[in-house]
């Protein structure tokens, strides 16, 4: 696992380890508000979890 995971809230971490153990992706990218630090009381987590996939585009 990434050290940068470590500086996340344990919320996030603990999302990220799921995503990881569930499908293996080859990264995954946090963006949003997070990622810049600009955290409000409205703010949700954005990630986008790249991977190999044999599904048709419009399945996925």
């Amino acid at each position: 696992m990434s050290e940068n995971i470590r500086q996340l809230p344990i919320e996030i971490g603990e999302m990220v380890e799921q995503i990881v153990a569930s499908f293996s992706p080859e990264r995954i990218i946090l963006f949003g508000s997070y990622a810049y630090g600009k955290i409000t009381t409205d703010s949700d987590v954005d990630l986008l979890v790249i991977m190999e996939t044999d599904l048709p585009q419009a399945e996925r």
